[in-house]
């Protein structure tokens, strides 16, 4: 298992892609930059980095109903901050506190402007279809390929990046 702050022991400039699919940069809070850092140093100069983060408002309508049901006091703070611990990290699903940071479209852009890289797309991810369990269980095929083709271009629009559960982005790298 590897550290996403520490990627040291596959060496450096080894990879055409890295991808760090999943939100590890939430998980390690104010290591997000080092962690960045990390994944552009292991691809060579012009190669890409594929990563997500989780999104902060997408996050918060995908489990609205936790919210609405433990108080919207509690999560003022995580809206605030983006930072999920404590009882809003509690989880019926998993032992463990799932404490990471959510991001907003703007907070990611502050971090990977200032380095040795250039966006080559963002998009989010589950924009239309979270929260619509129920209406897309019983949608016929040709239907859901109608479907997926419009989550897909309603993900790719600059105002759908931070509604989305994911914000996922491609960087070239532009090191030395």
């Amino acid at each position: 298992m590897l550290d996403v702050t520490d990627l040291a022991s596959i060496g450096r400039s080894s990879f055409d892609v890295a991808t760090a699919f999943g939100g590890p940069l939430s998980y390690v809070f104010e290591q997000a930059g080092q962690g960045l850092d990390e994944l552009l140093a292991a691809v060579r100069p012009g190669g890409i980095v594929l990563l997500s983060v989780l999104s902060r408002c997408g996050s918060i309508h995908q489990f609205l109903d936790s919210v609405l049901e433990a108080g919207v006091n509690g999560y003022r703070l995580l809206a605030q901050t983006g930072d999920q611990f404590g009882e809003t990290a509690r989880s019926a699903v998993i032992d463990l506190p799932h404490e990471m940071h959510l991001f907003t479209w703007e907070e990611l852009e502050r971090l990977f402007i200032t380095r040795p890289c250039r966006l080559v797309d963002a998009s989010a991810a589950n924009f239309l279809s979270v929260r619509a369990d129920g209406a897309l269980a019983s949608i016929d095929p040709a239907r859901w390929e109608e479907f997926l083709s419009l989550e897909e271009a309603a993900c790719r629009t600059r105002g759908a990046l931070d509604a989305g559960t994911h914000i996922i982005v491609a960087l070239e790298s532009q090191a030395a």
